[in-house]
């Protein structure tokens, strides 16, 4: 995707999915497009990096709401429209909204991470609990 959301930002909004293999993917690309260690360490609890700008913040707080909310509030709506312009906003949207999708779809059929790769979020990987584990997504 050529958008205006720069992958360093991108990569910012991966924690907030939840989903090992995405942040197992991701936090490569991070450190790739100039992550720091303290940034991905804010990033894997859930918080924002003390180096973060006004704009990173506000991607990460647009994705929280659309993820928790699954809408904007007035006042965040106004402070996005701000900071990132309709246009990025717009692509902000379709952008989780195509992460939430995939997201969806990894989890739904338990695909794992590379084998030795432990999980990143507290929950069992098929290796741990044999039950969790369902296969590959089937092919299209």
């Amino acid at each position: 995707m050529h958008g205006r959301i720069p992958w360093h930002e991108r990569t910012t909004l991966t924690p907030e999915q939840r989903a090992d293999f995405e942040w197992y993917a991701h936090e490569r690309v991070g450190r790739g497009v100039g992550l720091t260690e303290e940034e991905l360490a804010a990033l894997s609890t859930g918080a924002d990096a003390v180096t973060f700008d006004e704009t990173e913040r506000t991607l990460r707080a647009v994705c929280r709401a659309l993820l928790t909310d699954r809408s904007l509030d007035d006042a965040l709506y106004a402070r996005a429209t701000a900071d990132l312009g309709e246009h990025m906003l717009y692509e902000l949207v379709v952008l989780v909204g195509y992460y939430d999708t995939l997201v969806l779809s990894l989890s739904a059929f338990r695909t794992p991470l590379p084998a030795g790769e432990p999980p990143f979020f507290d929950r069992p990987s098929p290796e741990q609990d044999p039950t969790a584990g369902r296969g590959a997504p089937p092919r299209l």
